[in-house]
Parts: structure tokens; C-alpha cells; sequence
């Protein structure tokens, strides 16, 4: 405790220093963008520096509150957060909610404030929770929740925040006993969404949620992958592992709901141990082929599997240009074919060395 304080201190005694400097460069005709790390970094320290470092900022938004007064809703939300992480949960509450309403009064005059509102929002439910206030902290996360819906109508950038507000609420639903409640907000967000690979999105996101291999899990999952389409590469090697994690809490529990969902067993990839991926990765990145080679005798058995083509697909799925798999692909048939000395000496024959000199 004695180590924050001192730290505050002289924080408090930088931002204090910074802001009379400032002040004096903005009464001098200075515009207050015209120096650039004061205009981007002084509500920082100012933040850092707790209830005086803020004070001193007032002074700024008093003289330039068009300028300043988003400064000032910054550091306040950051002070809230850096009161809750050291502890000072109580005192983290009013900054945060001056946040809010400031946040709220720029939004007034310019919409561009709205995540920054939505975000702010979010703060203050949790740190309502953190404090025991946990009705209260239902009404801000719920805003937040309307908040991103509304940005991701212009702009599906936003939709990750999207799902984080609607964990955020679904867990502050359950401390206050509405736990049925928070299915109807996903499923109001989904009915609004245009774009399927929006709602797979969301759907996977809905799913982390889910006690992992109950029939809800598996909805969703099958119902998102269902919306998914070859370009959708990145969204699909994301929904491969989420679906990899959830069935490792419980195997045999999510592969009989998969199967009565579906009507059909787990698909490969679904069954694909995760080390074996990472070890097909360590392979992939041997400095060259006689490197590779030796790693592969070392681990044989994990990387000439039925599953090895299975991982190289899953890792693919990362890859911009997946084509630059095909010698692996045609070299590990060669192994089991003719052997790994043999393969190797036909493969440095017919190509490059694709893993360097």
C-alpha cells in the first residue's frame, strides 16, 4: 500500500508539473494539439496520478472544454479500472460513473463517443458487482448490450464487443437469479443480424458461455457452423478450436450430444488432440529439411498418424496461402511409402529446400 502511495505521488507531482506547462503553452496561442505528446499523453499521466492528477485535468477542460472534456471521461474510467485492480473497488465506483455521464454528454453532440460510452458502461456494471451493488449493475450492462447493437448495425468491427457485453450481462444475470433472461438478448441480437457469418460469430461467442456438451453448446455450434462457407477460413479455424476446448471438458458427454444433434459422429478435426497440432507446428517450423528430418524420426509415432493430414488441414486454415503445405502433405505419404530417409532424399531431389539453406 505504502509502494502505490509513494508511486501516486510523485505520478501526481508529473501531472501536475505537465499540466501547468501545458496550460501555459494553450494561454501563449498555442493550439492544443500543436504538441503532440502533451495532446495524447497528459490525461495519461494525469490518471495515473489519482484524485489530484484529475483535478488538474478539470483545469484543462475548463480552459478548453471542447478539447479536453474526452480527455478527462479517459482518465476517468482508466482511474476506476486502475482503483478496482489495486484493490480500491469502493473508490473505483464514482470515477467511473462521472465517466459514464461525461461519455453521455459528448455523445449529445457527436455519436463518434458511442463506444467509448458502450465501453465505459461496461466498466461501471462490473465495478457496481465488485462492490456488492449487483442490481444496480444490471440497468449500465444492459445499455452497453443496446449500445454495441446499435454500432454493429453500421459497423460489424464492433461485433466482438457485442459479444463481450452480452457475457458480461449473462454473468450479472446469474448473481441476481435472472439467469433464463440473457438467452433472449442473444437471440434478439441474432434475429437482427443480416450477414450469416455475424451470427455464426455470435453464435460461437454464445457457445464459450455454455456449460461445455450440453445440447444448447451444441445447437449453437452446429447452427453457426451450418452458416460458415469456404471463405469464411479464419471464422472456421476459430470455431474448429472453440469446438476442440468445449468437447475437453467432457468427451464422451459432448460427442453423444453431437451425434444425437447432428445424426452424425464427430468429424476428425473435432476429435484432433490439440498437442498433435502443436507438434505438426514444430515440425513445420525445422530450419531445414535434415532439421525436419530428425524431428520427424523423433516423433514418429505423433507425426505419421492417421490424424497428421488432420492437423495439417487445421493448420492450414491459419495460413493465407495454404498451398505452401502441399510438399509436407505429399512428403509425409512418401514416408509411409518408402521410409524417411528415402522420402526426404526424393524431396531434396525434386525441390528447394522450402524451410531455409
Amino acid at each position: 500500500m505504502a509502494e502505490r502511495r509513494v508511486e501516486e505521488e510523485v505520478a501526481s507531482r508529473i501531472a501536475l508539473a505537465l499540466i501547468e506547462y501545458y496550460i501555459g503553452l494553450l494561454g501563449g496561442g498555442c493550439s492544443p494539439h500543436d504538441h503532440r505528446y502533451l495532446w495524447n499523453y497528459v490525461w495519461q499521466h494525469c490518471s495515473v496520478a489519482g484524485e489530484r492528477g484529475i483535478t488538474a485535468l478539470r483545469k484543462l477542460v475548463k480552459f478548453k472544454p471542447d478539447a479536453f472534456l474526452p480527455d478527462l471521461a479517459g482518465a476517468l474510467n482508466n482511474l476506476g479500472i486502475r482503483y478496482s485492480e489495486v484493490g480500491r473497488r469502493q473508490e473505483a465506483v464514482a470515477p467511473m460513473e462521472e465517466a459514464v455521464n461525461t461519455y453521455r454528454e459528448l455523445v449529445e453532440t457527436n455519436p463518434a463517443f458511442l463506444p467509448d460510452l458502450a465501453m465505459a458502461l461496461t466498466n461501471l456494471g462490473i465495478r457496481y458487482s465488485q462492490v456488492g451493488r449487483r442490481q444496480e449493475a444490471v440497468a449500465p450492462a444492459e445499455e452497453a448490450v443496446n449500445t454495441y447493437r446499435e454500432l454493429v448495425e453500421t459497423n460489424p468491427a464492433f461485433l466482438p464487443d457485442l459479444a463481450g457485453a452480452l457475457n458480461n450481462l449473462g454473468i450479472l444475470y446469474s448473481e441476481v437469479g435472472m439467469n433464463d433472461e440473457i438467452d433472449g438478448h442473444w437471440d434478439t441480437v441474432l434475429r437482427s443480424l443480416e450477414q450469416p457469418r455475424a451470427k455464426a460469430f455470435l453464435l460461437i461467442r454464445r457457445a464459450e458461455t455454455r456449460t461445455a456438451g450440453s445440447p444448447t453448446v451444441i445447437d449453437d455450434l452446429l447452427n453457426a457452423q451450418a452458416m460458415l462457407v469456404d471463405d469464411d477460413r479464419d471464422l472456421i479455424a476459430d470455431f474448429h478450436t472453440i469446438c476442440r476446448t468445449l468437447r475437453g471438458f467432457s468427451p464422451t458427454t459432448f460427442d453423444a450430444a453431437w451425434l444425437d444433434k447432428s445424426g452424425c459422429m464427430p468429424p476428425a478435426w473435432l476429435l484432433l488432440d490439440n498437442d498433435r497440432i502443436e507438434l505438426m507446428v514444430q515440425w513445420l517450423k525445422s530450419e531445414t529439411w535434415e532439421i525436419g528430418k530428425r524431428f520427424l524420426a523423433e516423433h514418429r509415432d505423433g507425426l505419421l498418424a492417421g490424424e497428421a493430414e488432420t492437423a495439417l488441414d487445421e493448420i492450414a486454415l491459419y495460413l493465407d496461402d495454404p498451398s505452401v503445405l502441399e510438399p509436407y502433405y505429399s512428403l509425409l505419404r512418401q514416408v509411409r511409402d518408402i521410409g524417411i530417409e528415402e522420402a526426404y532424399q526424393a524431396i531434396l531431389s525434386s525441390t528447394e529446400d522450402l524451410m531455409g539453406d
